[in-house]
């Protein structure tokens, strides 16, 4: 009983550590305006989406252009919705992070100088917003709860191997 048991245990370990370590692979050579196209149905079409300079980049992302090779920044056109997102392909993991830093302190500027006497049903999407990589893919999403689900998802079915 005692050797059934041992095996039992012994088998659901293996399977546990090797399934943990399995993470998962992400392409690296994928147009962020093609992940963009995949993902950005998720978003509401009211949120009136344009891409954002480069000037954009640099001045409020603060994102230094020498850290990654391609990226898309989408902000709204109109007042009514804070809807936005990026996307970076950053030249290695370093860099990813380095952008990543960039992007917290952006979601982190935003959220401490909110005037409350701005459309109160956005601010939720600005308190949930998050950043998230993928391999050496880059970004964050300022959405709703479903909206971000939906658009994390697509974009990272787009990039996994």
């Amino acid at each position: 009983m005692k050797k059934i048991l041992v095996s039992a245990l012994s088998a659901i370990l293996f399977v546990s550590l090797f399934a943990c370590s399995a993470a998962p692979s992400y392409k690296t050579d994928v147009a962020v305006q093609t992940i963009a196209a995949a993902a950005e149905p998720a978003i509401s079409q009211a949120s009136n989406l344009a891409n954002a300079s480069d000037e954009y980049l640099e001045f409020f992302l603060e994102v230094d252009p020498a850290l990654y090779d391609d990226a898309i920044v989408r902000t709204p056109t109109g007042a009514l919705s804070i809807d936005e997102y990026a996307i970076f392909r950053a030249k290695s993991e370093a860099d990813a992070a380095a952008i990543r830093t960039a992007l917290e302190t952006y979601l982190t500027g935003r959220r401490s100088s909110w005037d409350g006497r701005y459309n109160a049903s956005e601010k939720p999407k600005l308190d949930n917003a998050k950043c998230f990589t993928y391999g050496s893919y880059v970004g964050y999403t300022i959405l709703s709860q479903s909206e971000e689900t939906a658009f994390l998802s697509a974009l990272e079915n787009a990039l996994r191997k």
